[in-house]
């Protein structure tokens, strides 16, 4: 972003010329998906090294909810 104050976040939401990138850090898990909550599909996230998950994607907007899914189903 190049207006406002913006900083690099470590986990959560963030914007991104995509749409938005989301990270989560769970070392224990073997995969990660995001679900969004308008639609309820779960999309892939991509391990990233360390024990980080995250995913770039345009399917949730502003306002709109998501929810993290570990590998057994849980939601968070």
């Amino acid at each position: 972003m190049s207006n406002g104050f913006h900083f690099k976040k470590s986990w959560g939401a963030e914007p991104v010329e995509v749409g938005w990138r989301f990270r989560i850090w769970a070392p224990s898990q073997s995969r990660m998906a995001l679900r969004v909550a308008e639609s309820g599909a779960d999309l892939r996230m991509h391990e990233a090294g360390e024990g980080w998950f995250e995913i770039d994607t345009d399917a949730v907007q502003p306002g709109q909810g998501y929810s993290f899914v570990l590998a057994d189903g849980t939601v968070v």
